[in-house]
């Protein structure tokens, strides 16, 4: 039998409940069985973030869905992650999560395995400095279109603050976590290499947290490529109306994750070669259902 919800407890259901009222059950469910004040607390301050995010969302959410166990079962799964991660950056892929989750009905198995992702994803023992180091390089990686970050191009992005032998020290850590590979030397005197490349983790790391809409927008590339193999970043992005550089890191990560195989030409266009049978079969009943839905077209 669940404990009874402190007084606490009860003003974090009405912040969310104000705004998406079907939301207070499963959430006064999911606060009865955790404890330590310092959890709830940084559960709190992740309901009030939920609740401003649903705040021009709420017509959106599907109110029989979150009345489901299956539902409460997601929330309370996410809620755990949250009370173990103290970081609230860390924190957003899990609000980025919640928030689809409520606006769109997936499979509950898919759902699992993207939960478990964002916790395989949100990097442990990482600094503030060394997040702001892989946050710069993502963003210079998704605007340029290219995993290959020139190291003095990164600092300024970084900012003053951060020194180089600071940087050199993050990126041995990120190195370590498998988020960036160094193949150069180190430059003389200990200073940082002249350039290094993002791997797909890193990056998803960032985009997991600052790209409003990403994991509709991983379904959606997902989607396309098992229907067609012959797609390259260029023709998703065009039909997706997205920037060609988050769809070539999608692509990417997918290869790393052995869902696809991908080849790089001229220009740094991405060619999908091959579908893995598990993402075909993701998706296979939607393609049925769709028929011959029309499809962007394969880069000549």
């Amino acid at each position: 039998m669940p404990q009874k919800i402190n007084t606490w407890g009860l003003d974090v259901v009405a912040t969310i409940a104000t705004v998406v009222p079907v939301l207070g059950g499963p959430l006064g469910n999911v606060l009865s069985g955790i404890s330590f004040t310092r959890k709830l607390g940084r559960i709190e301050t992740f309901c009030q973030r939920v609740a401003d995010e649903l705040a021009d969302l709420s017509a959106e959410v599907d109110e029989h869905y979150v009345r489901e166990d299956e539902f409460e079962e997601l929330l309370e799964r996410t809620l755990k992650g949250v009370a173990e991660e103290p970081d609230s950056a860390k924190q957003t892929p899990y609000l980025r999560f919640l928030v689809d989750v409520l606006r769109e009905r997936r499979p509950f198995e898919e759902r699992l395995d993207e939960l478990q992702q964002i916790g395989l994803t949100v990097p442990l023992g990482l600094t503030e400095t060394d997040l702001a180091i892989l946050s710069a390089a993502a963003r210079l990686r998704l605007d340029s279109n290219d995993p290959l970050i020139m190291t003095d191009q990164l600092l300024p992005k970084v900012g003053p603050a951060v020194s180089e032998q600071q940087l050199v020290d993050a990126l041995d850590i990120l190195a370590r976590s498998g988020f960036v590979e160094i193949k150069t030397k180190y430059g003389l005197g200990g200073a940082p290499p002249p350039y290094f490349t993002l791997r797909p983790a890193g990056c998803e790391q960032y985009v997991l947290g600052s790209v409003r809409d990403y994991p509709r927008v991983r379904r959606d590339v997902e989607r396309l490529v098992a229907a067609d193999e012959a797609l390259s970043n260029v023709a998703l992005a065009e039909a997706l109306k997205r920037p060609v550089g988050l769809i070539s890191h999608i692509l990417e990560r997918l290869a790393e994750q052995g869902l696809a195989t991908v080849s790089l030409r001229a220009g740094n266009v991405l060619n999908v070669t091959n579908v893995s049978v598990p993402l075909k079969r993701k998706y296979a009943g939607e393609m049925a259902d769709s028929g011959a839905t029309e499809q962007p077209q394969a880069e000549g």
